[in-house]
């Protein structure tokens, strides 16, 4: 009876082959550009390599005999049991040299998937603001059970409470920020900027960029607070947008998912006000927890200085 092993090799390369091909088409979608270039090469050669093992067929087909031992070979790779072995002998120097390719591209790609990332995608010219993994950076000022962190994301739920960057160099005048932004339904939230920190209450400084699809409060999403609002919801409940920020001058610019929202421009002889500034200044960021019946989720926080 013969065994042909070329069967078994077959196998293993369409298997190899099929991992390879699955790590392509699942890259981590957070890699950086020059990263997922490398990581598909990697994966293509690796699947190239290995689907050229089947090049080298058996050079030798080994004959069962259960009443007699087999003659082994001078060279070759075993596989086997107690109960009977399976000598077969390979073109074994190229296609060890193979396995070693396949081996050193693996550990390729295996490196690549593990360089160290924020867990996010940040577009060319922004700074994180946050790493994906913890608070780190971040200050919370009244009420610190309002704030959990999940899967990346900074959630806010519970009694007022706000957020702040705890900005380590010059304060934030000219920029653009952009912060991705969750919210289940009639929930309220913010996202402050030109503020400074507070032990309590409502942000006195700056402007808030309102976060409320379809909460209570008449002034929905993107709406700079108080100052240029507007009614219609720009954003939906239960998936994921993007809310834009840019201040250059005594311009402000609101958007969501890069369509322009709200487009300010700031009166000369404007004067701060006096329960809140709502003045174009400098300052530092923040994210609002308004109450126990809202959750929000902010993440992936990026900024760009714009001076």
């Amino acid at each position: 009876m013969e065994f042909c092993i070329a069967l078994w090799l077959n196998s293993l390369v369409l298997a190899l082959d099929n991992s390879a091909n699955q790590l392509a088409g699942h890259l981590p979608s957070n890699l950086p550009p020059i990263l997922c270039v490398l990581s598909r090469l990697a994966s293509f050669a690796i699947r190239v390599e290995v689907k050229s093992l089947s090049e080298y067929p058996l050079m030798r087909v080994a004959r069962f005999n259960h009443r007699s031992r087999f003659e082994q070979p001078q060279s070759g790779i075993w596989i086997g049991s107690k109960a009977f072995q399976f000598p077969f002998f390979l073109a074994e120097g190229l296609f060890r040299m193979r396995l070693a390719t396949v081996a050193q591209y693996g550990l390729l790609l295996g490196g690549l998937l593990l360089a160290p990332t924020t867990g996010f995608a940040v577009e060319d010219g922004f700074t994180p603001l946050t790493d994906g993994k913890t608070m780190a950076g971040w200050k919370i000022n009244e009420t610190p059970a309002s704030w959990k962190l999940e899967e990346g994301a900074f959630v806010a739920n519970g009694e007022r409470s706000h957020l702040f960057y705890d900005n380590p160099g010059k304060p934030f005048k000219n920029f653009e920020l952009r912060v991705d932004v969750w919210t289940e339904p009639g929930s309220n939230g913010g996202i402050y900027f030109h503020t400074k920190y507070q032990d309590t209450g409502w942000p006195k400084y700056g402007f808030e960029s309102q976060v409320n699809n379809t909460g209570g409060d008449p002034r929905k999403t993107a709406s700079i607070y108080a100052v240029k609002d507007t009614n219609e919801p720009p954003a939906k409940d239960g998936e994921w947008f993007t809310e834009t920020i840019i201040v250059q001058g005594n311009r402000v610019i609101t958007k969501i998912n890069d369509k322009v929202i709200i487009d300010y421009t700031e009166p000369a002889g404007t004067k701060a006000g006096s329960d809140f500034t709502r003045v174009v200044d400098e300052g530092t960021f923040a994210l609002q927890a308004h109450d126990p019946g809202s959750t929000v989720k902010y993440k992936n926080i990026r900024v760009k200085r714009l001076d």
